[in-house]
C-alpha cells in the first residue's frame, strides 16, 4: 500500500526510501483557484505533513474542519509559534480562530520536549505532541564527508 502524502518539504520526494510514498508537493493557496486545488489535494492524499509553517498548517486545517475531517490527517513538523498578543480585541479574536484550527491536526513532532506554551496559549492538547530527539541539520554536506575509519 502506498502512503498518499502531501507536504511543503520539497526535498522528501528525492529520499532514496520514498518507494511507499507517493509525495505531491503542496502550493500555499493565495487566491480561489489554489485553495479549491488544495480542496481537492487533501481528499485526495491521506496525510498531509507541513514542516515549519505556520500560515501553511493553518490553512490546511481550516480546509480540513471544511471538509469535516473526512480527508487527510494532519501531521505538523517542528512548528514554530510566537507568544500570541492579546492587547486588541482583532488579536484576541485571531488567536481563538487558530486555537480553533489548531484542534485539527493529528500530531505536531517537535524537537524540543517544553510544550507547555503551546498549550497554555494555544489550547494544543500535551497528547498531540511528539518528541523528536535530535534533527539532522545539513545531511546533504554530512554525506559528502568520507568517513575516516
Amino acid at each position: 500500500m502506498t502512503l498518499r502524502l502531501l507536504t511543503n518539504l520539497a526535498e522528501l520526494s528525492q529520499a532514496d526510501n520514498a518507494n511507499d510514498f507517493s509525495i505531491t508537493p503542496l502550493k500555499s493557496p493565495s487566491r480561489i483557484g489554489e485553495w479549491l486545488a488544495l480542496l481537492k489535494g487533501m481528499k485526495q492524499h491521506d496525510m498531509a505533513l507541513i514542516n515549519c509553517a505556520a500560515p501553511e498548517l493553518i490553512k490546511v486545517s481550516f480546509v480540513r474542519w471544511l471538509l469535516f475531517g473526512r480527508c487527510a490527517q494532519i501531521v505538523s513538523l517542528d512548528t514554530v509559534l510566537p507568544n500570541p498578543k492579546t492587547n486588541t480585541l482583532k488579536q484576541r479574536l485571531k488567536l481563538a480562530v487558530v486555537r480553533w484550527l489548531f484542534k485539527q491536526p493529528t500530531l505536531f513532532n517537535e524537537y524540543f520536549r517544553r510544550t507547555e506554551g503551546y498549550t497554555q496559549h494555544y489550547g494544543i492538547p500535551a497528547e498531540k505532541f511528539s518528541y523528536v530527539p535530535f534533527k539532522v541539520n545539513g545531511l546533504e554536506m554530512i554525506q559528502k564527508i568520507e568517513s575516516t575509519d
